[in-house]
């Protein structure tokens, strides 16, 4: 097989662990669907702040675990808790030695990626913090022979002997990579989004919060994602998909409000 690891996603996520598998002398290759340089991504426009429940990763490792026990209500896996707990101040050398800046700015914004840019609302991340993080760690990774490949969104993954062979869609057509150990960086941020569905779920059961609001909450989501994007920048298809959505969780949000009348009026 060409490459000892693939990674799927070129967002910090990706970046860390694909420079860390170099590191360990490991054949690494980075995909990544979006074809531009600084493609818009939730790692690019972060203010970069690391924290744990707004508190400073250098907070004794005891009490981070009881602040993650706390914000979760119990619910988080102890061993997980423990971990990110144990090596957030390591990950944060980590960074350092890999040439990324850090500043206090006091507070939980102990470990905050240099320059911070935010002042009030927007999205002015060029050559901030983050931005920059991400450019440094690309530049990391091709130094130590990492390749990452623009343009190559992965689409099918198939357990075969030795491995895990991926299908990539490219611009010149579809091929297929092949490796030992596969790690898809984007599923990370989905599994934090479905950990917060689960405790949001948990929260509005214990509260009894009507329908109505779930949905207002699934529509100004959809829309963030686009305007976040840009609506020029969407797939047609992802496009027709989201107004369909859309107006069915306007549909559930009409009659879901039309029952509650009905129920108050009843009452």
């Amino acid at each position: 097989m060409e490459y000892d690891v693939i990674i799927i996603g070129a967002g910090i996520a990706g970046l860390v662990t694909a420079n860390r598998a170099a590191q360990l002398g490991q054949r690494a290759v980075v995909l990544e669907k979006s074809t531009e340089d600084k493609y818009i991504c939730n790692s690019r426009y972060a203010y970069g702040t690391f924290h744990i429940n707004f508190t400073g990763l250098d907070t004794p490792e005891d009490d981070l675990c009881a602040k993650i026990d706390a914000a979760t209500d119990g619910f988080a896996r102890k061993d997980l808790a423990r971990a990110v707990a144990k090596d957030g101040r390591r990950l944060m050398q980590w960074l350092k030695d890999e040439g990324i800046e850090l500043v206090n700015l006091g507070s939980y914004g102990t470990n905050v990626l240099s320059p911070p840019w935010r002042v009030g609302f927007g999205l002015t991340w060029q050559n901030y913090g983050a931005d920059i993080a991400l450019q440094r760690l690309e530049a990391n990774f091709q130094k130590r022979q990492g390749r990452i490949l623009r343009g190559s969104r992965a689409r099918a993954l198939t357990l075969v002997f030795g491995g895990i062979e991926i299908e990539v869609e490219q611009p010149d057509g579809v091929k297929k990579l092949s490796a030992p150990s596969v790690v898809i960086a984007d599923i990370l941020f989905i599994l934090v989004l479905i950990e917060l569905f689960r405790l949001l779920l948990i929260y509005l059961e214990e509260h009894r919060v009507s329908v109505s609001t779930m949905v207002e909450v699934g529509i100004v989501a959809t829309l963030r994602e686009v305007l976040l994007k840009g609506a020029m920048q969407v797939d047609w298809r992802q496009m027709l998909a989201l107004c369909a959505f859309i107006v069915t969780l306007g549909v559930v949000l009409r009659y879901a409000g039309v029952r509650l009348e009905e129920q108050e009026t009843s009452g």
